[in-house]
């Protein structure tokens, strides 16, 4: 651009721009980026920014080329969202912009497809049962040539998502009705949420769409005769495609985070590091504890044949069993200190997919060996107070080599008992896992089972338990418009008070403009919200302490946004009708 500074140069790619473009982008000449001959989308769209106005009433137009030209401008906008969103030059509104035209492209050929069909109703009017209005529900009427059309356009947007039967298709203002297809549909829907959270932009945008349907669904259908079968399978879809979407988002994040931070190799090591550490750590202490136990068992258990039976031991230290024995209780204690610290890690997120039967099994196995060295060690004890005993109070007299063997094994016997009382210590740990491991996940169903397994500091617990259920209640209605410190919410019997949760918020709560105008009947309903929300704050709370002059602006921009896509909304209902009208008269 630099070597062409001249303004006949500008008004020369100028003109080329404007005639492949003009009618759909505006943007500034010297953001114009020529490449072999041919305008380059991807850096011109860069180049231009935020400052890039898209005419979409454009695309939905009969001329041919304008489909094309909005192709590959939809194209471009996918590419920079999967290829460029790390250009100093990216601009999050790309992805509210693709919504748009994709929106706009599928509206346009559901009116081609209404238009052709109108045609052929035309042709054949002797026929007067098959006709099927643009407006009305499909159930009962037989032009298949009609519900082709509709779900080819279906599968083009949705069918990769949900796999809906044919007749339960709906259309309304010339697009797909998402509420009346999933609750027509009813279980049938096939919501493939393997899908949701791959790298397509697009995809996103379209299972935002669905999860708008869902909650709208949820909040305004419960007296809905084709929901009260289906109630519990769509809160579960919802809370399905809500968890991949934020999965996604949240990958996102922290790939970007790992990507552009300078320090990221190092933040690898360190967590590396840590890793290391504890592992060994936790194998060190637990072997430590489990080859003191056997190594205690195995002296006790050797003083105490010494004492008791002398020809015996004296016959098996002429064998290689002692040393074998102290080597396989080396052995033995690192493998149960291995288990230990698979069973530790496996309550943490690095291991949470880790198999629950393999869990079990070795976790049992581990605590059946030592609960054995146990039972050995207090039968040894018993055996042996009994011989110390007749030793100690009989009227026989011994030998001074008998009186050794005696005193070895109360050495022996004082030294060990301490340690191994506290070493029992040890084991117990692994019961409340052991039995959370045992017990069925449907255990936290009802109130008797939580107030039975909840932990003795119950107020600590339900605090928590509160602070999540509010921020997953909270997310669910508003995650993708608001983004509130957990803190800050306030939840209420029946329903979240967004003027608190705001106002305590302030300043730091952040709101997603660029999703509030998409035509999702649930975002317009949940913004709406927080519109009244905002507008009682301006209104009565401005002498309180949390009050904030940006609550102002904010309250302007999303009512802004709001009309706009009111606007939006009733321009598509006037062309479409329109459009309809024109193609009854031209017959």
């Amino acid at each position: 651009m630099s070597d062409h500074p001249t303004p006949y140069y500008y008004s020369w790619v100028d003109d080329i721009f404007r005639a492949e473009y003009g009618h759909f982008v505006s943007i500034p000449i010297q953001a114009i980026t020529l490449y072999n001959g041919e305008v380059h989308l991807i850096e011109t769209l860069l180049n231009a920014g935020p400052f890039t106005l898209v005419n979409y009433a454009s695309i939905a137009d009969h001329d041919i080329g304008s489909e094309a030209v909005a192709v590959r401008i939809l194209d471009a906008h996918e590419m920079i969202m999967r290829y460029h969103h790390r250009d100093p030059r990216f601009y999050f509104g790309f992805e509210g912009r693709y919504r748009f035209i994709l929106n706009a492209i599928v509206a346009r050929r559901m009116c081609q497809a209404i238009h052709q069909h109108i045609e052929n109703l035309m042709n054949r009017a002797d026929n007067d049962d098959d006709r099927l209005l643009p407006y009305s529900h499909p159930r009962g009427h037989s032009s298949m040539q009609f519900y082709r059309a509709v779900g080819r356009r279906f599968h083009e947007q949705f069918g990769h998502f949900v796999e809906v039967p044919i007749q339960f298709i709906v259309l309304s203002r010339g697009e797909i009705d998402l509420v009346h297809t999933l609750l027509y549909s009813g279980t049938s829907t096939i919501v493939k949420y393997d899908n949701v959270a791959n790298e397509s932009i697009g995809t996103t945008a379209i299972a935002a769409q669905l999860l708008d349907a869902h909650q709208f669904i949820m909040m305004r259908y419960l007296g809905h005769p084709c929901y009260g079968d289906v109630r519990l399978e769509f809160e579960h879809r919802f809370r399905r495609l809500f968890r991949a979407l934020l999965d996604r988002r949240v990958n996102q994040a922290v790939a970007a985070l790992l990507s552009s931070s300078p320090a990221a190799m190092e933040t690898c090591a360190t967590i590396l590091y840590v890793l290391t550490v504890s592992t060994l750590s936790i194998m060190l202490l637990q072997s430590a504890l489990n080859l003191y136990l056997f190594q205690a068992t195995l002296t006790i258990l050797l003083a105490y044949i010494g004492f008791a039976k002398p020809v015996l031991y004296k016959r098996l230290s002429r064998t290689r069993l002692f040393f074998y024995s102290f080597i396989l209780s080396h052995v033995l204690s690192w493998i149960l200190a291995a288990g230990q610290t698979l069973e530790y890690f496996s309550q943490q997120p690095i291991l949470k997919n880790y198999n629950r039967t393999i869990l079990v099994i070795h976790t049992w196995a581990r605590v059946g060996v030592l609960m054995c060295f146990f039972a050995l060690m207090t039968g040894l004890y018993i055996l042996t107070l009994v011989k110390l005993t007749i030793y100690a109070f009989g009227h026989t007299t011994h030998g001074s080599g008998q009186q050794s063997k005696w005193l070895i094994l109360r050495s022996v016997l004082i030294y060990c008992t301490p340690p191994n009382v506290f070493a029992i210590v040890g084991i117990a740990p692994s019961s409340p896992s052991l039995c959370r491991l045992s017990l069925p996940l449907a255990r936290f169903q009802s109130d008797t089972a939580i107030n039975n397994l909840i932990p003795v500091d119950r107020d600590e617990f339900f605090e928590k338990e509160y602070d999540r259920v509010a921020e997953e209640r909270f997310m669910e209605e508003f995650g993708e418009f608001l983004t509130v410190p957990t803190r800050c919410i306030v939840l209420v019997p029946d329903d979240i008070d967004l003027v608190e949760t705001i106002l305590n918020a302030g300043p730091r709560a952040r709101i997603d403009y660029s999703n509030i105008s998409s035509p999702t009947v649930g975002a317009s309903a949940t913004i709406a919200r927080i519109i009244e929300a905002h507008e009682e704050i301006v209104r009565n709370y401005r002498h309180d302490s949390r009050y904030n002059p940006r609550f102002e602006r904010r309250h302007e921009n999303l009512h802004n946004l709001l009309h706009l896509r009111v606007l939006i909304e009733s321009f598509a209902s006037v062309f479409i009708q329109a459009l309809v009208e024109e193609a009854w008269n031209g017959q």
